[in-house]
Parts: structure tokens; sequence; C-alpha cells
């Protein structure tokens, strides 16, 4: 590997490591978090900046493979987490970054399936946590509601989303604050 390479692939490292600490921890004097590992680290920041690997692909084929490769890693990753979610409020934190990042790259089919079959499990599974995790971390707020009212508005019926406003929407509206609340439009 070039030393030019090196570097850039240590500080981009270096960047992953500490933005995700900074999001998965309550305080800076808190010890950094070992949740995910470094090869995990270095695919999420791969998929937020669509970086090619430090070798890089050769062909359209092996762009294809790369892709394909990224895409399974990313789901297997979003997969395990959503699965410990409830494990610890980090297990969570991770959890909600990585839907974010899954966002951030217009993933599509992830999106449909976090839509789907995952976003409002974990929400009812963990309202106040999920709301905590927001407050601390708003720039997750529109994300996570857009990808509810995209479950309502796809999967659901009206009926479901009026009994998630009843049950939810003062708790969400009292959790987020009058800044934030304005972001989850149909929720409160």
């Amino acid at each position: 590997m070039s030393r030019r390479r090196w570097y850039w692939s240590s500080l981009v490292f270096g960047f992953a490591a500490s933005a995700f600490m900074l999001l998965t921890q309550t305080s800076l004097a808190a010890p950094p978090s070992t949740l995910l590992t470094d090869t995990e680290m270095r695919l999420l920041l791969d998929v937020m900046l669509n970086m090619p690997n430090v070798v890089g692909p050769t062909t359209d084929r092996d762009k294809l493979n790369t892709s394909l490769a990224r895409y399974r890693q990313m789901t297997e990753l979003r997969l395990r987490y959503y699965r410990d979610h409830q494990a610890t409020r980090e297990h969570l934190k991770a959890y909600l970054f990585i839907v974010f990042v899954s966002d951030a790259a217009n993933s599509a089919h992830s999106i449909e399936e976090i839509a789907k079959n995952e976003i409002l499990n974990v929400f009812r599974s963990s309202s106040q946590d999920v709301l905590s995790v927001l407050k601390e971390r708003p720039f997750l707020v529109p994300v996570v509601c857009r990808l509810l009212n995209e479950h309502f508005e796809l999967f659901g019926d009206g009926k479901d989303r009026k009994r998630f406003v009843e049950q939810y929407g003062s708790l969400i509206a009292e959790a987020l604050g009058k800044t934030e609340v304005g972001k989850c439009e149909g929720l409160q």
C-alpha cells in the first residue's frame, strides 16, 4: 500500500472511529465503545462516503461484486444490531446509526425492509429508549420519523397509524420537544 493511500485510509478510519464514539457515547469522559469492530466501522464509513475499496475494483464485474458484497455486509450488520437492539442502549444507538447510514446511502431495498419489518418493532419494544436516543442525537429524528411514516403509508392502513398516534403521539411530542417534533409530521 502506498504511503498516500495508507495516510488517507488512516485519516478516514480515525474520522469514522471518532464519529462513532461521539454518536454512541453519552459522555466524552466515558471509555470508547468497543461495540462495533474496526471492520464494521470501515464498512459504515465506506458506505457513507461511497468510497471505493483501498485497492479498488478494476473491472465492471469487480465493481458489481464489490457493491453486492457491501450490500450483504451492511444487511448482516444491520440485522445483527436489529436482533440485539434491546440488549443495551449502545446496541440501539448502533442500530439507529446503521439505519441512518443506509438511508444516507439511498439503499432502497434496505430502507424498504427497515420500514416494513423493523422500525415499528424497534419503536414499540423500546419506545422510551428510542426517544431518548433521538433527543440526544437529533440528526436521527427525520430518518426514524420518515421510516415510521413510510411503514404506515406503504404497509399499514389508516387504523394502524391512528392507533400508533393515540398510543405514542403525546410521548413523541413530550420527548422530542417543539423544535424536533415538527420533523415527525403525522406521528403526533
